[in-house]
């Protein structure tokens, strides 16, 4: 008898007291990622390939990562409802240096400090590109014109996006040469854009102009440290002379105070997948890199970038 009460009171304590396998069992629901754009676009792609490789590689203990398309407001309809979720791990935002332009234009009324980052996986690189039978042949023609007569030459962009934040960097690095933006939206409008003539220049990712194998528009360089294998005739911004290095890095995101062991299982999974054949021929297929950042690491990434962002708001705004 009193070994059967000493086993009964056993089992009550280990029952009421607190698992201390709980940590190990994260996750044991679906892991929502909310990309706060339409589909079709290069952040939702990005999303389509980690979600498969994630399910079929079984890195989240075998649990689903449904991908749930917000948009609205620039990024800023998903990104509000990824910061007022619940810090369990089970939300995940996927956006970009968007998030930077979007705090120094001051569409938003929180910032980078109020998600915990996870990872970064990967970024695409932009070109400078003009219509095919635009009188600019060069950078450099483009930019003596730009200097020539200023706020005249016009220049879609997503205002406070990404696109816009690329050509106002560019505009930096070249005193003088100031261009007259005009709202397109994402980035395949800004390509149908150019087409049509409505505006004569804007920024293109390297996956959209090898998408559409560059029919009907001409890149004039790239910012990126170096030529890419596709364009190799497209010169860097730097072989120029005009000192700007720009990407788009993928940011995975989570609300603010996310648990630490939560946040390792998360980074060690998206390693983990950017590690496959199947990830690696996508991104090179997509002409995106594989670069992975930590936890850590992409925090101060995005502190580094939403501070030089920020030296360059008024501009953003078009209050300069």
């Amino acid at each position: 008898m009193r070994t059967f009460l000493f086993v009964s009171m056993l089992a009550m304590a280990l029952l009421s007291s607190p698992s201390p396998l709980r940590a190990e069992t994260y996750p044991d629901q679906p892991v929502r990622v909310i990309v706060p754009f339409s589909q079709g676009g290069s952040t939702s792609v990005t999303a389509r390939y980690f979600q498969k490789v994630i399910q079929d590689q079984k890195l989240l203990a075998g649990m689903p990562m449904p991908v749930v398309h917000m948009p609205g407001a620039g990024g800023t309809t998903g990104a509000n409802t990824v910061k007022d979720a619940k810090p369990d791990g089970y939300t995940l935002l996927l956006w970009h240096v968007g998030m930077c332009g979007a705090e120094a234009m001051g569409n938003i009324e929180f910032s980078h400090k109020d998600f915990t980052p996870v990872a970064a996986t990967g970024s695409q690189s932009y070109c400078i590109t003009v219509r095919e039978d635009s009188p600019y042949k060069t950078i450099q023609d483009l930019f003596d014109a730009a200097k020539a007569k200023p706020d005249t030459i016009t220049a879609g962009a997503n205002l406070g996006a990404a696109s816009h934040i690329g050509l106002i960097l560019a505009e930096q690095a070249a005193p003088g040469v100031r261009f007259r933006y005009v709202q397109s939206g994402s980035t395949s409008k800004i390509y149908t854009a150019i087409l049509g003539g409505h505006v004569e220049v804007g920024l293109l990712g390297t996956p959209t102009l090898h998408q559409v194998a560059c029919k009907g528009v001409r890149p004039l360089a790239i910012l990126a440290s170096e030529r890419d294998p596709v364009l190799p005739d497209v010169p860097t911004l730097k072989e120029a002379g005009y000192d700007v290095e720009y990407s788009m890095t993928n940011w995975w995101l989570a609300p603010k105070n996310l648990p630490a062991d939560r946040v390792a299982v998360l980074e060690k999974a998206f390693k983990t997948a950017m590690e496959t054949p199947e990830i690696k021929k996508n991104f090179e297929s997509s002409s995106m890199t594989l670069d992975f950042l930590g936890s850590a690491d992409l925090g101060n990434s995005i502190e580094s970038q939403c501070k030089s962002i920020k030296a360059i708001a008024k501009r953003l705004r078009g209050e300069e």
